[in-house]
C-alpha cells in the first residue's frame, strides 16, 4: 500500500467547503477507478483539512497523480490556498483482519 497525505490551509471556510465537496463528488470516484482504496478527510479547523489517501500500490498512486492529483493540487494553490503533499509506502501498520479490509474501509467511509 502507498499513502498520500495532503495538508491544506484554505483562505476561508467557504473555499474549504467548496474544495471538499468537489473532492468527494468529483475527484474521489475517479481516483477509486485508478486504485484508490480509501480516503479520509480530517477536519482540522474552519480553514484547515488533511486528506489521507490510501492506494493499493505505488503505480496506482503515481497514475492518480498524473491523471488528476497534480492538477487538483495546483488548482488549490492557484486559488490562494496552500496544499502540501507527503507520499510514501507503508512500512508498518496494524490491521486486525486483512481478509476483509476493503469492506471494512467501505463501511468506515460511507455516509
Amino acid at each position: 500500500m502507498h499513502i498520500r497525505v495532503q495538508r491544506i490551509t484554505f483562505q476561508n471556510k467557504k473555499s474549504k467547503e467548496m474544495t471538499l465537496s468537489f473532492a468527494r463528488h468529483g475527484a474521489t470516484p475517479k481516483a477509486m477507478e485508478e486504485g484508490l482504496i480509501a480516503v479520509f478527510t480530517i477536519d482540522v479547523s474552519d480553514t484547515e483539512a488533511t486528506w489521507i489517501l490510501i492506494f493499493k500500490d505505488e503505480k496506482s498512486m503515481k497514475k492518480e497523480w498524473e491523471t488528476q492529483g497534480r492538477e487538483i493540487a495546483s488548482s488549490i494553490n492557484a486559488q490562494g490556498n496552500h496544499c502540501v503533499n507527503y507520499d510514501g509506502g507503508v512500512i508498518a501498520g496494524l490491521i486486525s483482519d486483512v481478509s476483509d479490509l476493503e469492506e471494512k474501509l467501505k463501511t468506515i467511509i460511507s455516509d
